[in-house]
């Protein structure tokens, strides 16, 4: 019935060599450094990690593990009969937690679309369903992109890539005539909104990925 001494949510905290998640579970909490390797070298992210544990009180861990992760969306997450869900489809860091969100876009849109559209519409269905969750991948990565451009506390390498090598090449990654949606066109869109000096209520509810109240919050400053 006391205080509550422990963190009791997830944390993402900004280190000079990328950032660390800390997840509570119920029978110990997740620990996880994401990091550049062509950046930083794995003692000096080590040693900063230790310093982390240490200021959180932790003493015992279990082994380490360097886990490498490919950052992608497969171009045909759906073929008419087989659909690449999860980790399949695509996978993208996890700053803003976006996989078990993507992973229930894609089984909800084949869902839809198997259970309420007749069989003979399916060889036109699929480009539109790959479009679709190709589309939704790329405006979450194109959010994600932003939050790292947006910096941190520390003036780092990893932090200075981020933002002055990184971020700057969303525009030709995301290009409509190289990836066949228009992800980049509605990041742009609400670029726009949360610029503008008053935002008109029929646009509360618009999304990119993630909604207005989102951007407007990575606006300004949130998670830095």
């Amino acid at each position: 019935d006391g205080p509550v001494l422990k963190h009791t949510y997830t944390r993402a905290i900004a280190r000079p060599h990328g950032w660390v998640f800390v997840i509570p579970l119920t029978a110990h909490t997740s620990y996880g450094y994401i990091f550049n390797r062509d950046i930083s070298g794995l003692e000096e992210v080590e040693k900063d990690f230790d310093e982390l544990l240490a200021q959180d009180g932790v003493t015992e861990f279990e082994k380490r593990a360097v886990l490498r992760f490919p950052n992608f969306v497969h171009r045909r997450i759906y073929d008419g009969a087989v659909a690449r869900i999860g980790n399949a489809g695509g996978f993208m860091e996890p700053l803003e937690a976006t996989a078990i969100r993507l992973a229930e876009m894609q089984v909800g849109m084949i869902l839809q679309m198997r259970f309420n559209r007749p069989a003979e519409y399916q060889e036109n269905d699929v480009p539109v369903v790959n479009r679709f969750l190709i589309n939704d991948t790329l405006t979450c990565g194109l959010f994600v992109g932003w939050h790292y451009s947006c910096g941190s506390r520390y003036d780092s390498p990893f932090w200075r890539h981020a933002r002055d090598r990184a971020w700057p090449t969303y525009r030709s990654a995301t290009d409509p005539a190289a990836v066949g949606c228009a992800a980049l066109s509605k990041f742009d869109e609400m670029i726009g909104l949360i610029n503008a000096p008053v935002i008109d209520q029929s646009d509360w509810d618009r999304r990119c990925g993630f909604p207005l109240t989102s951007f407007a919050q990575m606006s300004q400053g949130l998670g830095a």
